[in-house]
């Protein structure tokens, strides 16, 4: 971001994205899943995971709503869809055109999917007084949001 390389900046959320469903499913999957993960052969089914992860983890509907609203947008950025082509011009120009909403979107984004897997595996290792420092430093981070 800071050196204006939006494009890969936004293709570079899904895969955050996805290590943290992939974080949840270590902690809660099928042995099929462990599996697949070791063998890098599992595929984030963007539409039912997100159900099974509130469940587990009583997050009452959070990452079902989150992956539900950003899968079209996490799709076409990473596979050059029409999200990431169209922010490629200004106009009749060829020059990136992301608005700073968007940016700002996006550092939220990817932030909040760094500390859901450090407050994850901080809370699973039971480090206890390390996951209060994440959260304290999260919930801060989050009040200048």
């Amino acid at each position: 971001m800071r050196e204006k390389f939006y494009g890969g900046a936004f293709a570079l959320v899904r895969p955050l994205v996805e290590a943290e469903v992939r974080a949840h499913v270590v902690l809660m999957g099928s042995d099929d899943d462990l599996t697949k993960i070791k063998e890098d052969t599992y595929t984030v089914n963007f539409k039912t995971i997100g159900a099974q992860i509130d469940t587990a983890f009583d997050l009452q509907g959070f990452f079902d709503r989150f992956l539900n609203n950003a899968r079209g947008a996490l799709h076409s950025f990473t596979h050059s869809g029409l999200y990431q082509l169209g922010r490629r011009f200004r106009g009749n120009d060829l020059e990136a055109h992301y608005e700073d909403e968007d940016i700002i979107e996006v550092i939220h984004t990817s932030s909040t999917a760094v500390f859901m897997v450090t407050n994850l595996v901080t809370k699973h290792f039971k480090f206890v007084e390390e996951g209060k420092k994440v959260e304290e430093l999260f919930l801060e981070w989050g009040k200048k949001r």
